[in-house]
């Protein structure tokens, strides 16, 4: 019974039932159908087999309702990111100086979206050490938020100079 409720539901990605991709023709399933007098309790038989399919396609579809929530919490849509916002960016696979991978940063950044490429990817104001293709997937991307305590925001990092020297800015000087 279960089954059969799974492969009449419409699946999201494909928007047919697992059985039309198939088969190609949909399967009539219908307990309403008039029973042989002679039969006792079939219409109550029918009846139970009425509402138990139609719990377990309420469940079908309380399942891919969970599944979707999920997945919208781990990715990012497109439609919050917009050119000039900050956003973090994973560093699962940008090779490091940290010799330790475990003691690497999760995500880097944060990072200046300077342009939207396609449906769900974003060039990226990237510095040029880290010599990357500056165009990432959403899912990739998070969302700079605001510190709710006011503190500052860490500083970047010192630029390297084409020489491989680091090169700082001088904001004052202390004493002369």
């Amino acid at each position: 019974m279960a089954e059969l409720a799974y492969n009449n539901s419409v699946n999201a990605s494909t928007n047919q039932t697992p059985f039309f991709a198939c088969y190609s023709f949909c399967t009539r399933f219908s307990i309403g159908q008039q029973v042989n007098e002679a039969v006792p309790h079939a219409d109550e038989q029918a009846d139970q087999l009425k509402l138990r399919l139609e719990e377990l396609q309420s469940l079908v579809n309380l399942a891919n309702k969970k599944i979707k929530h999920y997945y919208d919490l781990k990715h990012c849509s497109p439609n919050v990111i917009k050119v000039r916002d900050k956003v973090w960016l994973d560093a699962q696979n940008i090779k490091t100086e940290q010799p330790v991978a475990k003691l690497a940063a999760k995500k880097i950044g944060p990072y200046k979206v300077l342009k939207k490429e396609g449906t769900h990817a974003f060039k990226l104001e990237l510095p040029h050490t880290l010599k990357v293709h500056p165009v990432f997937h959403t899912s990739l991307m998070s969302l700079e938020k605001e510190d709710p305590f006011g503190r500052n925001p860490p500083q970047p990092p010192a630029e390297v100079t084409p020489d491989g020297e680091e090169e700082y800015e001088v904001e004052k000087i202390l004493d002369s």
